[in-house]
């Protein structure tokens, strides 16, 4: 349970920090945030939630390199509403 509440916090300021590099703030963090999206889809593959964290680190990693799309956004939403639901189950 502490792992799922840890791991919400961490998505939670992996989304927070996509918004910080909008505004050109610690535009570092992106990259290291994506790249922990990606490692924590690879460790618990199969799963469709860990689908997602790779598509979300991948499309963050596109992000950082100035290409945003709207799919960006999308998935910016789903991580919100994951973080959100895993620090409150």
């Amino acid at each position: 349970m502490a792992l799922l509440k840890l791991f919400g916090i961490m998505d939670m300021l992996a989304w927070i920090s996509l918004i910080l590099f909008q505004f050109g703030w610690y535009k570092n963090l992106l990259l290291i945030f994506a790249i922990y999206l990606i490692i924590k889809g690879l460790l618990f593959l199969p799963g469709l939630a860990s689908i997602m964290d790779i598509s979300i680190g991948v499309f963050f990693m596109i992000a950082f390199f100035g290409t945003f799309s709207i799919f960006t956004w999308i998935l910016f939403m789903f991580l919100i509403q994951k973080s959100v639901l895993s620090l409150l189950v």
